[in-house]
Parts: C-alpha cells; structure tokens; sequence
C-alpha cells in the first residue's frame, strides 16, 4: 500500500511540474500576427459623428490576441487634441470570407480622447506591442464638428442665379425675384413669419416643412421657405426681415432673425443676355492682361528632373570626399538649391577632416605614452584629456560622415510603410533625407525633423 501511495505522489508531482511548465513555455510559442493583417487595420471614430468638447472614443479589434498580450503607447497629438484614457476588452470578431468566415476571440483597443475646436484631424498612429512584435496603427481622417449643445444657429438668404452679383443683388423697379431662407444647426422649424416693407409685394412660394423633422444634426444649410419679391420703386434696399421659431438641439425653443441681403434697385438696371457676354469677355480679358503683368514680377522655379537629382547627389558626394566649405562641389550644391528652391543644408562631413582627427588621436596617443614614461603625471593627465576628447569627437563625427543620406526623388512620406495610407508629409523632389533604418523596398527616413516612410528605389543613395 505503502509503494502504491508513494506511486500516485510521484505521478501527481510530474503532472503538476508539467502543466506548471506548459503555462510558462507556451507564451514563448505564440505567434505574433502578421505585419499585412495589422497594417491593414485602422482606428475608427465609435460614434457616427465627432464633436467638440465631449469625450470622443476611437477603436480597432484585432483577432486571436488576449488584451494581456497588447501593450500600447500614444504618440504625440495634434494641437487642440487631448489624451484621456485606453482600454483593453476581450470580443468576438467576425472573420472575412477568405479566411473562412465564422467568429473568432479578440482584442478591442479604445482610445478616448477629446477635441477642443472643429476642423480635420490627422491623429498620429499608435505603437502597439504584441507578443513581442512592433506595429503602429494608424487613425483614419477625423472631421470634428461644433458641440450641437453649445452652436448658434445659422441662416442666410440666397437669390436665384440669375440675380447673384458679389454681395450686392442688381434689379430693376417692378422686377420679380425668388430668394431663399435657408439656415443650419437646427433640431426642427415651427415655423417662419417676416414683416414687408412698403412699396414691395412679398409671396410665400414653397415651405420645406419636411427638411428638419429627421432630427439628425446637418452641417451644410438646408432650405425653409422659398419666396417671390417684387420691389415697386427704386433705391437701395434690405431683403425683408424673417423670423425663424425653431427647436435647438440643447432643446430650447428660440426665434431666430436671418440676416439680410442688401438690394440696389435701378430703373432698368438688369443687364442683357448681349450686354452681360461683353462685360464677362472684357472682364476676362482685363484678368487675363492683369495676369500676365503679374507673371512678370514672379520667378517660377520649377520642380527639378531625376537627372538633376542625380547630379544633386553626385554633389553631395564630391563634398564628402573634400574638405568642408571650401570645396567647389559644396558652392556648387548651395548655389543649385537655391535656384532650385530646395533647402539649404550644411556641409556634410568630411572623410578628409575625419581622417585628420583620427592622425591626431595617434599623435596623442604617442605623446601620452612617451610623456608617461619621461615627464610628470600632471602633463600625462593633461594629455590624456586631450588625448579622449579627441577620440570622442572622432567617433561622433564618424557618425555623421557614414550616416545614410540620399536626395530624395518622390514627392510623399508617410506614417507607415503602405502606400494606401494618407501622405502624412509632402517632400519636394531633390531635398536630402537621412535613412534611418531598412525595411526591404521602403527605409525611415528623418527629413527637416519630421520621420516617415518612403519607397526606396525613389532616393538617390550617397555612396
């Protein structure tokens, strides 16, 4: 009985080591997904239209990974944008057809974040480490619009086309104009009134009671009443004053004015069909001959070819190979980039001055060493000093000789190595940019203290 017992304890042991090392070998196992599957996913707005000053969440789901194997970081965010939180909740996702449909376990990774004014945002791309791998997952192109709560409705009077003229509308005594009363940033309309003034006759012609009733928030203007306007007499006029009741979206009931438009009416005043031709072709005529006296004083510069790239970088090679600002291909290369409009770099190192500092290191070296065995220990720390000083400045400026630069033949850089991406900078064609790092046809490159991707078979490497 005895050995039975000890048999089931020694069995249970193994068991027990066994599974304790399969729970802590298994992670090393797990693979990370693919870098195609993670480019393709993007950082969506959850709600259907983005506001200021309210909380405004951005997700993504990524499939077969635990939220304890994502750890993410937020980069650096656009002016009038703030950070306020990011979680990690497990879900199931639907799988596309082509990787055989069906629901697979997640990860759902939410950013929170608030706008502070409206306009269109490029939100940096958030680095995330899974398993071990680096990707960065960018936000799609966010429009954020006023807070409904806090926006002062807006209204305007729109003549036909035929009455349009700058600001000022042209008609003539007795003449017959449709205008119409449109205004944005309302829940609903109750309901429209306006008061005549003398010497004019005004008649409702068609009432759009059906525009606001769908109770959605609408940022372009949308029509309330259409009318017919017949001034009796001439003058300058305004357009009669018309008072909106309408619902706003914080739910306050309000009467809303539309702003006017001023009329100038005149006794025959509209122009002809043959009179209105002449005045568009002397009036083009007069822009063109206007235009062609500005050209004078502007100095295009062109967009330089791949040929004058590539004798951009054989300059910037023959630099390299001379000594800094006294050499011919250095003035050379700053008088091509300013005719050029390209910028103006510095010299870039030189391997003569490179090999210099490194024939210096060898002469302190020597004199260290013979003033060790010969002189005083003060003269031997004073050398040794100078002697690592040198070396110092030798190894950094080693650096900057056989960093990785070339001049640039594109015209875009952008945040991820995909050209399916939004451009995230626009480089001219011919600037140098410093390679940071290879990723097979694409390198990250720094360019005027901006980072980004680009095609490699579009730069002009320096030897």
């Amino acid at each position: 009985m005895e050995k039975s017992a000890e048999r089931c304890s020694d069995k249970f042991k193994r068991l027990l080591i066994s599974c304790v090392l399969f729970f802590i070998v298994s992670p090393l196992f797990a693979r990370p997904p693919s870098w195609a599957y993670m480019w393709s996913l993007r950082f969506k707005p959850v709600e259907d239209i983005v506001y200021t000053s309210i909380e405004s969440s951005f997700a993504v789901e990524i499939a077969n990974v635990t939220p304890d194997t994502v750890q993410l970081s937020v980069n650096s965010l656009p002016k009038n944008v703030s950070f306020l939180s990011s979680r990690k909740e497990t879900v199931y996702i639907q799988l596309p057809a082509e990787n055989g449909g069906g629901y697979a376990t997640g990860t759902k990774v939410i950013i929170t974040m608030i706008f502070s004014k409206t306009g269109t945002y490029r939100i940096s791309p958030i680095d995330l480490t899974i398993e071990g791998g680096f990707y960065r997952i960018p936000f799609e192109t966010v429009e954020v619009f006023e807070n409904p709560l806090f926006i002062t409705p807006e209204t305007m009077i729109e003549f036909d086309s035929a009455y349009e003229n700058k600001k000022e509308i042209l008609m003539s005594a007795g003449e017959k104009a449709k205008f119409t009363v449109y205004a944005k940033f309302l829940a609903s309309v109750k309901d429209i009134y306006w008061t005549c003034p003398e010497d004019c006759v005004l008649k409702e012609v068609e009432r759009f009671d059906a525009t606001f009733k769908q109770q959605n928030f609408f940022t372009e203007y949308l029509p309330v009443a259409t009318f017919e306007w017949q001034p009796l007499k001439e003058g300058s006029f305004l357009t009669p004053d018309f008072f909106i009741t309408a619902s706003l979206y914080n739910g306050n009931l309000n009467e809303i004015k539309c702003a006017s438009r001023k009329v100038t009416v005149k006794k025959n005043a509209a122009p002809s069909v043959t009179n209105e031709k002449k005045t568009r072709k002397s009036g083009l005529l007069k822009n063109a001959f206007e235009e062609a006296e500005t050209e004078k004083h502007v100095v295009s510069v062109s967009e330089i070819s791949d040929s004058e790239a590539e004798y951009l970088a054989s300059l910037y090679q023959k630099e390299v190979n001379s000594f800094p600002y006294f050499s011919s291909a250095y003035r050379e290369r700053c008088r091509f980039e300013k005719e050029h409009g390209l910028i103006k770099n510095n010299p870039l190192g030189s391997k003569i001055l490179l090999l210099i500092l490194f024939v210096l290191c060898i002469i302190l070296l020597v004199l260290c060493v013979v003033i060790y065995i010969f002189s005083t220990k003060i003269k031997f720390i004073v050398l040794t000093a100078c002697f690592s000083v040198c070396v110092l400045c030798t190894v950094l400026y080693s650096f900057k000789v056989y960093s990785k630069k070339g001049v640039y033949t594109g015209r875009f850089m952008y945040s991820i190595p995909e050209e399916n991406v939004p451009a995230s900078v626009i480089v001219k064609k011919g600037n140098l940019v410093q390679v940071e790092r290879d990723a097979g046809a694409w390198i990250y490159v720094s360019y005027n203290k901006t980072y980004g991707w680009i095609k490699e078979k579009n730069v002009h490497l320096l030897k």
